[in-house]
């Protein structure tokens, strides 16, 4: 009976959100399809998508209160993703599998990355921990194992609620730091925790300490490095502020910004210039009552941002970036309420030709609410997750599947892959990729760095490096640029790079480059050269994926020796194809999948590696299936 209520309760308000939407937007197509399904009602918690099992699909993660009112049971709850089917009435059910966290929690937030840079997704977990004040606060970072399980690493956190965490790579070494703002026994705190090969230091970076907002990483003057916005409580003001990153300290914009309290940032490029706008909203103080508000602010260049949009209605919610009407630019979605007991509201703001906004879409609205973008049924174009108090006493987590049909391919691979090296530092390059429906400045990239080649323990791209499936809805980890510096220790790295579109779609990483550190300082530049006879190349095998057997060609630009070898994603050499003396041209070899000792290899990504006499390595990734 209970699920039959829930059911009932649910489809009531998609029924009222599509009735709200023909009397507030008759003209406008409703492009998002409730979808019932065995998540969870929460409110005061978050909502993201990730692929945390490594399938190739998108799973839900929620925290936050399960009652509307005391007792109200905080949980923190992962729900893979499983099959869909018809529900009755013609609708869709999603089904999933709830996998419980060891941390029940509300004023909570998730924050997904690849600290360890083992391929898998692992999650950083914040809030409070008992039902009524004074809180408790948590703050633990959670190990992934591989398929979706999950445990404490003990990164002696300082404990926090009602905040916010973001991943980022400030000091350019390659793996993601973490950045935490929400509020301790002492007040509002902002922390920085310097990520050294898994360990965490805490460094004073001089950020105002912030409670009850958001904190976000972003490259808004393209330098090569992450600034820093944020917004929420301080001492005793409310604070919208932007850090710019010099070198690792951070220097405060003077910039008028909106003081706002419960809120969210968002970094997005809407106008596809090649910079950093952003979308902001919260509560004001006017004479009465907090009220909520929303904004969107256009990067002029420099150091320099003017409001470009703004609207009422977000106290208390979230705002999100993402393309979901694949016109190659970013839409907006955001979710909050008018007062503290006053209309909630869920819209999505489409961007129009002319860089202008117009709300589009109403879904329900909800307060204490956290919202995502994710393409959960892998159809190309972006859905939305929900969950929030949508009614003095009803906790919602909805589902909308987005009924487009428009078609959204990948982007190309980015070309031109260059590797200068000078005193410790690489700067790695490419040529700019394209895209059928986004302009080539509005595409990211998402680079991949490993000591091994095909890994990517230095720095993670979050994406499957054989069919480049981002397992987050994101954008790339070095935003619009085309090149990116890191400071790296003496040795053999592997790299490559692929580019995301505005819905978040992942093209094919571009072909394996490498470069060497030295001790001393030295230059050493690696330049991708196109297949093709005549110069030394490594083609993709073909078929790819594939489960029997593959053809491999390769060819050197004059005589030499050549060692062709394969290697697992741990960088294990698994079978040598080739090695010695080889004639100028094409060669082609086939590999049956099977290692030096005749043993079949289990299914998975492999690593093909040409080694020469004459110039750098080369490789690519292949998939073998069972």
């Amino acid at each position: 009976m209970a699920a039959v209520l829930r059911f009932s309760v649910r489809s009531f308000l998609a029924v009222l959100s599509f009735a709200f939407l023909l009397a507030s937007a008759a003209a406008q197509p409703f492009t998002f399809e409730f979808a019932d399904s065995d998540l969870t009602d929460l409110s005061y918690g978050s909502a993201s998508w990730a692929d945390a099992d490594g399938d190739g699909k998108l799973d839900a993660f929620l925290t936050g209160a399960q009652r509307a009112f005391a007792p109200y049971e905080p949980t923190s709850r992962l729900f893979l993703s499983r099959s869909a089917r018809a529900a009755f009435g013609g609708g869709i059910f999603q089904n999933f599998e709830p996998v419980g966290m060891p941390a029940g929690l509300w004023h909570s937030d998730a924050a997904w990355s690849d600290y360890d840079g083992d391929g898998d997704l692992d999650v950083l977990l914040l809030g409070a921990t008992n039902e009524s004040e004074p809180f408790a606060g948590f703050c633990e970072l959670y190990r992934n194992d591989g398929s979706g399980g999950f445990s404490p690493v003990g990164a002696a956190l300082r404990p926090i609620y009602s905040g916010s965490a973001d991943w980022g790579d400030y000091d350019n070494d390659g793996d993601p730091d973490l950045l935490v703002t929400g509020m301790t026994a002492a007040g509002p705190l902002t922390r920085l925790y310097r990520n050294d090969d898994g360990l965490f230091a805490e460094v004073d970076a001089g950020l105002t300490g912030v409670a009850f907002g958001e904190v976000a990483w972003g490259d808004y003057d393209s330098d090569g490095d992450l600034d820093v916005l944020l917004t929420g409580v301080a001492e005793d003001v409310f604070l919208t502020q932007i850090y710019r990153n010099d070198g690792g300290a951070f220097v405060p914009l003077q910039l008028s910004l909106p003081a706002l309290a419960f809120g969210s940032v968002a970094w997005g490029d809407y106008d596809a210039d090649g910079d950093l706008d952003f979308a902001l909203l919260g509560g004001v103080l006017d004479p009465k009552v907090m009220e909520g508000r929303f904004f969107i602010y256009r990067n002029n260049g420099g150091s320099s941002f003017t409001p470009a949009f703004t609207d009422d209605g977000y106290l208390a919610g979230d705002t999100f970036w993402g393309d979901y009407d694949v016109d190659g630019d970013l839409d907006v979605l955001a979710v909050g309420a008018l007062y503290p007991d006053g209309p909630r509201f869920t819209r999505v703001y489409k961007n129009q030709a002319n860089g202008t906004f117009v709300a589009v879409l109403h879904l329900v609205g909800a307060i204490f609410s956290d919202a995502a973008w994710g393409d959960y049924d892998d159809d190309g174009d972006l859905d939305v997750l929900l969950a929030g108090l949508a009614g003095s006493s009803q906790n919602i987590s909805n589902l909308y599947r987005n009924t487009q049909t428009l078609i959204n391919t990948p982007p190309g691979a980015p070309s031109g892959l260059q590797a200068q090296v000078q005193d410790g530092a690489a700067t790695l390059s490419w040529q700019p990729a394209t895209d059928a429906q986004t302009l080539a400045s509005g595409l990211t990239y998402n680079l991949r760095v490993g000591t091994a080649p095909g890994a990517s323990d230095v720095m993670p791209p979050l994406s499957d490096p054989a069919t480049g499936r981002r397992r987050l809805a994101a954008h790339g980890n070095v935003f619009h640029n085309s090149s990116w510096r890191l400071n790296l220790a003496p040795g053999t790295y592997y790299w490559s790079v692929q580019a995301v579109d505005a819905a978040f779609k992942g093209g094919a990483f571009a072909e394996e480059g490498s470069f060497t550190v030295s001790s001393t300082g030295g230059t050493v530049t690696d330049v991708e050269r196109p297949d093709g006879l005549g110069q030394s190349a490594l083609a993709q095998n073909y078929p790819n994926p594939f489960a029997g057997q593959t053809q491999i060609r390769y060819a050197l630009e004059a005589p030499g020796t050549a060692r062709v070898a394969v290697y697992d994603v741990l960088g294990r050499q698994v079978k040598v194809l080739a090695d010695g003396p080889a004639p100028a041209g094409e060669r082609t070899l086939a590999w049956d999948g099977r290692s030096d000792t005749g043993e079949r290899l289990s299914a998975g990504v492999y690593v093909l590696r040409l080694e020469t006499d004459a110039g750098p390595a080369r490789s690519r990734t292949m998939t073998l299936l069972q």
